[in-house]
C-alpha cells in the first residue's frame, strides 16, 4: 500500500499531461504542487480467512502524521432454520 514505484510509459493512460500521469501511476502517490502537497490520503485492507477470522487494516493521514488501525473480529455463522420457524 505504500508503494511509490512508477508505471512505464507505455503503461501510462494519456489523459493528461505525461509528467502528472507519470506522477499519479504508483499505488501510493506523494506529490508536491504549487496549490501544496497532493497524494493518497489512507489505504485499506480487508482479510478474511477460511476459518471466519476478519481483519480490517487502515492507514491514514490525520494532520500530517500517518496513523493506522486495526480491527479484528470472528464472523459467527448462522444456524440453519428449521421448517417451519422463520
Amino acid at each position: 500500500m505504500k508503494d511509490k514505484i512508477k508505471a512505464d510509459e507505455s503503461h501510462l493512460s494519456h489523459i493528461c499531461s505525461l509528467d502528472w500521469d507519470f506522477n499519479l501511476s504508483s499505488i501510493f502517490v506523494k506529490e508536491e504542487t504549487p496549490l501544496g502537497p497532493y497524494g493518497t490520503r489512507s489505504s485499506a485492507a480487508l482479510i478474511v480467512t477460511s476459518s471466519e477470522e476478519v481483519s480490517f487494516f487502515e492507514a491514514y493521514l490525520d494532520e500530517g502524521m500517518w496513523k493506522e488501525h486495526v480491527i479484528d473480529f470472528h464472523i459467527q455463522k448462522l444456524k440453519k432454520l428449521t421448517k417451519g420457524h422463520t
